[in-house]
């Protein structure tokens, strides 16, 4: 057999293209600006995705803080009702005791002329008016109590002094009531 001949094809397709000299730098700059355009792309995705997972974090600080700060809040409502309340009562107590009579000094003038076991009944009302029950052993001691009144009221400490009733008990004792305006 005979060696054959190798076998020329011929390629009318050509499989490299030649580009013009313009086409070629256009080409080029065209794929620098697509690789530049990736990496800012890449870029600024990964830009985005730091600041999105920082204000994540920031929201769920913020949202554990208010958790604690309404807690908290809750916490202190109680105690500041509680202080509130305390505030007015003690506003009414002092307008209470602005108003209250000095109910000691009354006790004062009274142990001036009469003495403790001889006292039945006190009272005293809105105009310091005093009304005093004593029981006396005797007159005499009904006397000596009369004029320890008359004499509180010499040094102004008692107004009005009036002898309201007497009446003398079955078994020797006296009962007296007298009535008179304290001064305070």
């Amino acid at each position: 057999m005979e060696p054959m001949e190798p076998v020329k094809t011929i390629n009318l397709i050509q499989t490299k293209t030649i580009l013009s000299p313009q086409l070629e730098t256009v080409t080029a700059l065209l794929r620098k600006l697509s690789i530049w355009a990736l990496t800012i792309l890449i870029a600024s995705g990964v830009v985005v995705s730091g600041v999105f997972y920082y204000l994540r974090l920031r929201e769920e600080q913020l949202a554990n803080t208010k958790q604690q700060l309404s807690q908290a809040i809750a916490q202190y409502m109680t105690r500041e009702g509680l202080l509130f309340a305390l505030k007015q009562r003690m506003g009414l107590t002092g307008k209470i005791l602005g108003v209250q009579q000095p109910v000691g000094k009354v006790f004062d003038t009274l142990a001036g002329f009469v003495s403790p076991g001889q006292m039945t009944a006190v009272s005293l009302d809105d105009h310091n008016q005093v009304s005093l029950m004593i029981h006396a052993q005797s007159i005499t001691d009904v006397v000596s109590i009369t004029d320890g009144l008359m004499k509180q009221a010499t040094v102004n400490r008692v107004r009005a002094p009036q002898l309201v009733s007497l009446t003398l008990g079955k078994e020797g004792g006296v009962d007296v009531g007298l009535l008179f305006i304290a001064v305070f």
